[in-house]
């Protein structure tokens, strides 16, 4: 569900879907895919032991991009961290917030001759009633 929300959240930068469209997958990209293209993985969030029962969870979220153009990459995490960097708000019912993004070290597939960069978000996240 917080993959879902964070989609969301991203398919309504303009200058993100002028790039990459509708192509925004939660945790991988699957084999014939076509590029560029976004995962976004939430797999590292996990419920706060302090939270006294009201579900908010903490951890790193970890937002990549695939293409054969590395400056493509480049101007995606820079759409991305004009959306996420200091983000706080609701978004499908699930209440976010991230503090800002730090980059991954580049990496480069020699096979599939494409480029991937990677940002970290520390964030938290809580599920909110819609009653």
């Amino acid at each position: 569900m917080i993959e879902k929300a964070i989609i969301q959240l991203l398919r309504q930068s303009l200058a993100l879907t002028a790039i990459v469209g509708n192509r925004i997958y939660p945790n991988i990209i699957k084999a014939g895919a076509t590029y560029p293209a976004v995962y976004v993985a939430a797999n590292q969030m996990e419920k706060l032991e302090c939270d006294n029962h009201s579900g908010v969870k903490s951890g790193t979220v970890e937002i990549g991009i695939w293409s054969d153009d590395y400056q493509v990459c480049y101007d995606c995490i820079e759409a991305i961290r004009d959306k996420l960097d200091e983000y706080s708000g609701i978004i499908n019912s699930v209440g976010i917030t991230f503090l800002r993004g730090e980059e991954a070290p580049d990496g480069y597939d020699e096979d599939l001759k494409m480029n991937l960069k990677a940002i970290d978000f520390k964030a938290f996240a809580q599920i909110k009633s819609t009653n």
